[in-house]
C-alpha cells in the first residue's frame, strides 16, 4: 500500500464568495471566469456543504488548465488559491492510500 495523493475540503459557501469577489474584482466574465476546479460532495463535511480536490502531486493543488492559461490568469488563479486556503479549508492535507 501507498499514498497515491491528497485531498482537501473546502467550505462550498466561502469558496462561492471568494470565487466571486475574484471575478468581480478582475472583471472577469463568462468563460474567462476563475471557477472552482474540484468536485461538488453529495455529503457534508462538518456540517458544511463542501468541495473536494484531489492532486497526486504531478500537477498543481489546481488542475492543469491554470498551467495553460496567461501569466496574469496564473496570478489570479494562484491569488484565489491562497485565499481558498487561508479561508475556506474545512479538512486539508489528507492522504489517500490504496
Amino acid at each position: 500500500m501507498g499514498a497515491d495523493g491528497h485531498i482537501r475540503f473546502y467550505d462550498q459557501g466561502k469558496m462561492d464568495k471568494i470565487c466571486d469577489e475574484i471575478n468581480f474584482k478582475y472583471g472577469l466574465k463568462g468563460n474567462k471566469r476563475v471557477h472552482f476546479p474540484g468536485y461538488k460532495c453529495e455529503f457534508r463535511v462538518n456540517g458544511q456543504p463542501c468541495y473536494l480536490v484531489y492532486w497526486d502531486g504531478t500537477v498543481d493543488s489546481w488542475h492543469e488548465w491554470d498551467f495553460q492559461e496567461s501569466k496574469e490568469k496564473r496570478r489570479i488563479i494562484k491569488e484565489f488559491e491562497d485565499r481558498c486556503n487561508a479561508e475556506a479549508v474545512l479538512v486539508k492535507d489528507q492522504e489517500v492510500w490504496t
